[in-house]
C-alpha cells in the first residue's frame, strides 16, 4: 500500500474462526442454505406441516444473552403459531435435513481448511443438494440425518441415515498419499503455532488448500471402447473417423487404462465451431471421468505452466495444478485419471513454455511432475492428454512432432440439420424456458438457416441464429400470450432480417469470361474465391492484384507463363501478348491469400478472357500447375468439399492425385457433389470451359502465329 494512504490508514484486522465459531455460523445460516438448495421447495410437494425457521436467544444462568441459536418449529400452514417452545423441549421433526455437530465438524476438519467460512457454507449447501436430489429420485418426503459415521445415532432408521463420507466423499486428508499426507501435517502444525493475522498464516493455508483440492488416487478400470463408442455417437454426430482415431489412442494404452509411453498426443484440428472441445467432454463423459480444460493461448513463461515457488510475493500454481483443482468437486474428487484438453495449441508461445509442457507430455516424465509452488511430485501418468489446434503449423516445433492430427473439417448440410434438431433447438427451448408445443422449428426453416445465414464449417453461428430466433418469440409470447407452434422458412425473416447470402451466387458471377472460382481455406474452415481476369491494350504487362501472399504470387506467375506458351492451342480473341496487358485480380475483402492451390483457378480465369468464353456454371476448382501443365496434389480437400457445398456448387475438380482423399470423404457429401479428376491443366479446361482448348494432338504445329513486334516490324 503507498505510504500516504498507509499513515492514514486505521488497520482493523478481522482474523479467521475456530471449530466452534465455524459450527455455530453454520448453525445459524443452516435455514438459509436449505431455502437456496432447493429442499423447501418440497414442502409444497407433501401434504404435511409446513415449517417456519426463527431465531430465539436464550438467556444464561447469569442473564448473559447467549449466542443465538437456530431454533426451527413445526407449524400449520393456515396459522403459524407466535408461541417460544421450551428450550428444555426436544424439538420434534422439522427441516427436510438435519446435521448433527459431529457431522459439521467432520465437514470442518474433513473437508476443509480455510481460515472463514466460504469453503465450508458451499460444502454444506451441496450436502444439502444431493439430499434433495436423492429425496426426489427416491419419492421420499421423511427428514433425513447427516452423522458423522455409522455408529452415530444407531437408533435412527439406517434408510433415514446418511454419513457426511457418503455424500461428499472420502476427507481430504484420507485422499491424499501417504507422504503427502506427512507434509500437509507438519504444515498444519505449522500454522497451529503462527497468529492469526500473520500473512505467513494465510499463505500456508492457501498451500494446504490447494494441495488437498487435487485428485491424488488413480483409477484402475480399464476403457471398454464397446461401451465408449455408442456413447459417444448419442453425444457427437458426425466426425466418425475421428471417433475411431481417439478409440485407437484409448485401447493403446495399459491393463490399468493409462496412455501407452511414448504415444502421440491427438490434436483435434479445426475451424472454430466444429466441436473440438464438444468432443473433448464427450469422450470423458462416456468414460466416466472428469473432464479439465487447460488455456494456453498466451502462455509464454514456463512458470505458467510450472507454477512460481514460495515464498515470492507472486507465489501460485501452475495452469496445470489450477486446472485440475476443478476435479475437487465432491463428485470428482480422488479421480487422478481425467480427461485434459489442452486448449488453443497453436497459441502457446515457443521456448521456455513450450519446453515444460513437453516434460509434462512425456510418459516418463509425467509420473514425477513437479510444480514449484507445491514442491510436491504429481504423478500425471493415468491422464488422458487431448489438445485443440486451429492450425497445426503454428504449434511449437518443440510440440509438433509428437503430435498426431484429427482434423474435424466441419459438418455437410445433413449433418447440421441433424444436430440442430438434436441438439440445438432443444437446447435453446429449454435455456428460454420455452416448449416444443409453443416453438418448433420445421426442416424447411433450419435448412433456410443453414443456407442463407451461415456459411461455416461448424454450427456456432447456426445455434447464435437459433437463440436470437427463440428470444424473441419468448419476448412476444409473454407480451401478448400467442405462440406460433412450428415456424417455417417465411416466418424467420421477421425475427432475424434476411438471409445475407444468395443461392447461386457463385454460379451468377461466373456468367461473364474471365471469371472462374477456386477453393481454399482459412482459419474458419474451407472457403470460395473468386479470380477476375481482363485484357487491355498495353506493352505485354503482367499484374497480379489482391492481398497476396509470395506461394499465390508464384503460381500466379507459372500459371500466367503456362498461358504464353499454350496460347496457339487456344481459340483466343488475344494473341498478340507484346501489345496486351493482362491483369489479374484475387478479390477477397483485404483478407490475405496465400496456399498452393489457386494455380488451375488462374489459368481458367486467363483462358476464359483470352478465348471470351464464360466458365461453366456451377464449377469450382483447386489444385495447383507446373510449367509442364501438370496439376499437383493439394491439401484439405474436404474443408473444400464442405465449403462448395455450402455455397451450392454442384461440380468441383481435384487433382487426381487426390482420389484417396475424396473417397475418405464422408459418403452424404459426395452424393452431393460431382467430383471431376484432373491429372493435367487440359482436363481442367474440357470440364471448365468445353471446346476452349484446339485439338492439337501428335504435336502439330501452332494454327495460330503469334503477332509480336519483332515479327511485324518492317
Amino acid at each position: 500500500m503507498p505510504a500516504p494512504l498507509r499513515d492514514r490508514m486505521d488497520v482493523i484486522e478481522v482474523p479467521g474462526y475456530t471449530d466452534e465459531e465455524k459450527l455455530a455460523i453454520v448453525r445459524r445460516h443452516l435455514a438459509r442454505i436449505i431455502e437456496g438448495s432447493g429442499l423447501a421447495v418440497e414442502r409444497l410437494w407433501t401434504d404435511g406441516p409446513g415449517v417456519t425457521p426463527r431465531e430465539q436467544t436464550d438467556a444464561g444462568p447469569a442473564g448473559v444473552p447467549a449466542p443465538s441459536a437456530l431454533v426451527v418449529e413445526t407449524v400449520d400452514r393456515e396459522t403459524a403459531s407466535q408461541e417460544v417452545p421450551d428450550p428444555e423441549a426436544t424439538p420434534g421433526p422439522s427441516l427436510p435435513v438435519e446435521m448433527t455437530d459431529a457431522a459439521i465438524r467432520a465437514v470442518i476438519r474433513g473437508h476443509t481448511c480455510e481460515a472463514g467460512v466460504r469453503h465450508l457454507l458451499r460444502l454444506v449447501g451441496a450436502v444439502c443438494e444431493e439430499v434433495a436430489c436423492r429425496r426426489v429420485a427416491a419419492g421420499d418426503t421423511a427428514p433425513v440425518l447427516i452423522v458423522a459415521h455409522e455408529g452415530e445415532r444407531a437408533g435412527a432408521p439406517a434408510t433415514r441415515r446418511l454419513t457426511v463420507e457418503q455424500v461428499l466423499g472420502p476427507s481430504q486428508q484420507e485422499a491424499l498419499p501417504e507422504q503427502v499426507r506427512d507434509v500437509v501435517a507438519r504444515e498444519q502444525e505449522r500454522v497451529m503455532g503462527l497468529p492469526r493475522a500473520d500473512p505467513e498464516a494465510a499463505s500456508a493455508s492457501d498451500w494446504i488448500e490447494v494441495v488437498t483440492d487435487l485428485p491424488w488416487k488413480r483409477g484402475a478400470a480399464r476403457v471398454d471402447g464397446s461401451a465408449v463408442k455408442p456413447a459417444l455417437d448419442r453425444a457427437h454426430i458426425g466426425c466418425e473417423d475421428q471417433k475411431q482415431r481417439l478409440l485407437d489412442h484409448l485401447a493403446a494404452g495399459d491393463a490399468d487404462g493409462a496412455p501407452a509411453a511414448g504415444g502421440e498426443l491427438p490434436c483435434l484440428v479445426g475451424p472454430s465451431g466444429v466441436g473440438k472441445t464438444a468432443l473433448a467432454r464427450s469422450l470423458a463423459a462416456a468414460l466416466g471421468r472428469g473432464f479439465v480444460e487447460v488455456p494456453l493461448a498466451g502462455v509464454r513463461d514456463a512458470a505458467e505452466i510450472r507454477g512460481v515457488a514460495r515464498p515470492r510475493p507472486d507465489a501460485a500454481p501452475g495452469c496445470l495444478v489450477t486446472a485440475l483443482r476443478q476435479l475437487a468437486a465432491p463428485a470428482a474428487r480422488g479421480a487422478a485419471d481425467p480427461v485434459v484438453v489442452l486448449d488453443r495449441l497453436d497459441q502457446l508461445a515457443e521456448g521456455p513454455a513450450a519446453a515444460a509442457l513437453l516434460d509434462v507430455l512425456d510418459p516418463v516424465r509425467n509420473r514425477a511432475f513437479r510444480d514449484h509452488y507445491l514442491a510436491l511430485r504429481i504423478d500425471l501418468s493415468a491422464v488422458t492428454w487431448l489438445a485443440t489446434a486451429t492450425d497445426p503449423e503454428r504449434v511449437p516445433g518443440t510440440l509438433r512432432d509428437r503430435l498426431d492430427v484429427i482434423a474435424l473439417p466441419g459438418y455437410c448440410e445433413a449433418e447440421k440439420l441433424r444436430i440442430a434438431v438434436e441438439h440445438v433447438v432443444p437446447q435453446r427451448l429449454a435455456r428460454h424456458g420455452l416448449t416444443p408445443e409453443r416453438l418448433s422449428f420445421s426442416p424447411a426453416a433450419i435448412r433456410r438457416l443453414i443456407r442463407g445465414y451461415t456459411r461455416e464449417a461448424g454450427v456456432k453461428h447456426l445455434d447464435r441464429l437459433v437463440g436470437d430466433f427463440t428470444r424473441r418469440v419468448a419476448r412476444l409470447g409473454r407480451e401478448d400470450g400467442r405462440w406460433p407452434g412450428e415456424v417455417g422458412p417465411e416466418a424467420l425473416g421477421a425475427a432475424i432480417a434476411e438471409p445475407p447470402f444468395r443461392e447461386n451466387e457463385f454460379a451468377d458471377r461466373t456468367r461473364r469470361p474471365g471469371v472462374a472460382v477456386g477453393l481454399g481455406v482459412s482459419p474458419a474452415g474451407g472457403r470460395l474465391g473468386i479470380v477476375e481476369a481482363r485484357c487491355l491494350p498495353g506493352r505485354g504487362a503482367v499484374r497480379v492484384t489482391g492481398t497476396l501472399g509470395t506461394t499465390i504470387r508464384e503460381s500466379a506467375s507459372v500459371a500466367l507463363t503456362w498461358v504464353r506458351e499454350h496460347a496457339h492451342r487456344l481459340d483466343a480473341l488475344f494473341t498478340a501478348f507484346d501489345w496486351t496487358d493482362i491483369h489479374v485480380h484475387l478479390p477477397a475483402g483485404g483478407r490475405r491469400q496465400d496456399g498452393p492451390s489457386a494455380g488451375v483457378t488462374i489459368v481458367t480465369a486467363v483462358v476464359s478472357v483470352l478465348t471470351g468464353k464464360a466458365v461453366r456454371a456451377g464449377v469450382a476448382m483447386t489444385g495447383e500447375i507446373t510449367l509442364s501443365g501438370d496439376v499437383l496434389r493439394v491439401g484439405s480437400v474436404e474443408e473444400k468439399l464442405l465449403a462448395a457445398e455450402r455455397c451450392g456448387v454442384a461440380n468441383v475438380i481435384v487433382p487426381a492425385a487426390n482420389r484417396a482423399d475424396v473417397m475418405s470423404v464422408g459418403e452424404e457429401l459426395r452424393r452431393e457433389i460431382t467430383i471431376h479428376y484432373a491429372e493435367t491443366i487440359d482436363d481442367v479446361l474440357t470440364v471448365a470451359l468445353p471446346g476452349a482448348l484446339r485439338d492439337m494432338a501428335g504435336g502439330g504445329a501452332p494454327k495460330v502465329r503469334m503477332v509480336t513486334r519483332q515479327s511485324s516490324a518492317p
